[in-house]
């Protein structure tokens, strides 16, 4: 067995069921809701076992920190973006609605990343991105939407997005130099 295949064979059997009601609750088809189910969502993965420091256990195996972080997010991305997928194709969404579930899938880096980089440092995985989520969300009537990595409205969202995943993924995966 390859070790991804490993990561989604303990992430399917430790959470099958919220796996199941959380690809249920992401076919609600709005912008908000789901960048919010995708911050709770999140935080229940591999940054509640970093705060907690569970995942230390995971490392003792033949596993790379880095593998540990791609590996969880790609899974966990994928259930999210099966269920919208499948909502939008159900639902018989417009282009609209579309563009607005490819910006809710861009801000999954920034929300994973945020949140690794939060219980690693800080040790809330939870509280503190959810604090972000609210400030950005109050600024998106007014030209911050522009540049906010939740709302996607630009490349400089995108640009965000993806540097804090990266800068989570560097900081992860530090300690594994010494290895």
């Amino acid at each position: 067995m390859n070790k991804f295949e490993f990561m989604l064979k303990k992430t399917f059997v430790q959470n099958r069921w919220r796996l199941l009601l959380s690809f249920l609750l992401f076919l609600i088809p709005s912008h908000i809701f789901r960048v919010f189910f995708a911050l709770v969502f999140f935080s229940r993965r591999l940054p509640r076992e970093i705060e907690r420091r569970e995942d230390e256990i995971l490392l003792e195996l033949p596993l790379r920190r880095w593998e540990v972080f791609l590996s969880d997010f790609l899974i966990n991305s994928s259930v999210l973006v099966v269920a919208g997928a499948l909502s939008a194709a159900l639902s018989r969404q417009n282009d609209l609605e579309i563009s607005k579930f490819f910006q809710t899938i861009l801000a999954f880096p920034y929300i994973y990343g945020l949140e690794v980089l939060c219980a690693k440092y800080l040790r809330s995985n939870f509280l503190i991105p959810f604090t972000i989520f609210v400030i950005d969300l109050s600024f998106w009537g007014t030209g911050w939407k522009y540049i906010s990595p939740l709302s996607e409205e630009s490349v400089f969202g995108v640009v965000i997005s993806v540097s804090v995943f990266l800068a989570s993924l560097f900081f992860y995966s530090l300690e594994d130099f010494g290895r």
